[in-house]
């Protein structure tokens, strides 16, 4: 009973001062520490002149890396040296995590958590997080460093699961996919590279497809952009539609607006019945100690921005009042569900 209770108390404790290690990574990926260590190892001396801080006080800050294993720090010359695990805070690592901790580390996302208390007593984040109201992208587009990190982070986040997806879901019957709210396009590449025979197109914010970059790519010539917004109207041209990682950012009013519009466009074209729709988003599960990571979005959701991870039978309303029906859910080993629907 004593070897549980200590290990009781030792798993509480991570719990209740976990957010020191956010704002250690947070801190550790702005500071660029990871850069600054990539081609070797640096003096405390060298560091401290590179971030202007006290030597003193980065080594205290560097003792707490060291316990979350980004560095090693020689107990004899102090020296540091960048980790195998610290890489991936590295801006150019194939997976990096950088824009991750720089995000969720932001002042607008990290702060209303601390008001959750007040949000779960409201009933709602409004009044307690910046991008409620609006969205993320309406609060960011006169932040443009705020929102190059953003969209950065999106992306790196993209790029784990979307071959998990393309693997799992045939798209050889057609010939035009549609991105709705496609970002810089990583999934849309994705699409194209496995499906040579295929045309894309990123539907986005102007603000957003401004700043896709196309040059270099495999599959630039494939790759259309068109500026609007799905809750105006969305292009009636594609033969698919995707959805990914959209609709769990709205509450339910607002997910209606774009599948309605998604469904008009779908129904003004020619031979509706063949065209389809690929949502792709967690799926909140009936066993709620089942480990996902879907609660934990669905929590940040709520308090952040208004929106909400959904069972399958809530989607599954959602899309019947909108004309839609589901034709099939495929599971990948991201954790997120690839829903097909059809009108």
């Amino acid at each position: 009973m004593e070897q549980t209770q200590q290990a009781n108390i030792a798993r509480m404790r991570g719990l209740i001062y976990g957010n020191w290690q956010t704002c250690i990574t947070y801190a550790f990926a702005e500071l660029e520490l990871a850069e600054m260590l990539h081609d070797g190892s640096k003096s405390l001396e060298n560091l401290a002149e590179r971030t202007d801080i006290q030597p003193d006080t980065l080594l205290r800050f560097l003792r707490c890396c060291a316990q979350l294993q980004f560095i090693h720090i020689d107990a004899g010359t102090k020296d540091v040296t960048l980790t195998e695990f610290g890489t991936c805070l590295l801006r150019l690592h194939p997976f990096s995590q950088r824009d991750a901790a720089l995000l969720n580390g932001a002042f607008y996302r990290y702060e209303p958590w601390g008001k959750i208390t007040q949000a779960l007593k409201a009933g709602s984040g409004d009044g307690f997080s910046e991008t409620h109201k609006h969205g993320s992208l309406e609060y960011l587009k006169d932040k443009p460093a705020l929102l190059e990190v953003f969209q950065r982070a999106m992306t790196n986040l993209s790029i784990t699961e979307n071959e998990q997806i393309t693997t799992h879901y045939n798209f050889s019957d057609f010939k035009h996919v549609i991105d709705i709210g496609g970002g810089h396009g990583t999934f849309i590449r994705a699409i194209l590279i496995a499906n040579p025979e295929m045309r894309g197109t990123i539907f986005d914010l102007g603000e957003t497809i401004e700043t896709v970059n196309l040059a270099a790519e495999p599959v630039a010539d494939r790759i259309s952009l068109l500026e609007g917004d799905f809750f105006q109207s969305i292009p009636a041209d594609g033969d698919i539609y995707t959805l990914k990682n959209i609709l769990h950012n709205w509450p339910e009013a607002k997910v209606m607006e774009i599948m309605k519009n998604l469904h008009t466009a779908i129904r003004s074209s020619k031979d509706p019945s063949q065209k389809r729709v690929l949502v792709i988003e967690h799926l909140m599960s009936d066993n709620a100690e089942a480990e996902s990571l879907a609660p934990w979005m669905d929590m940040n959701f709520f308090i952040l921005v208004g929106g909400r991870e959904r069972s399958l039978q809530e989607y599954s309303d959602l899309f019947t009042a909108c004309g839609f029906v589901i034709s099939r859910v495929i599971s990948t080993k991201t954790g997120r569900s690839i829903i097909e629907l059809a009108i």
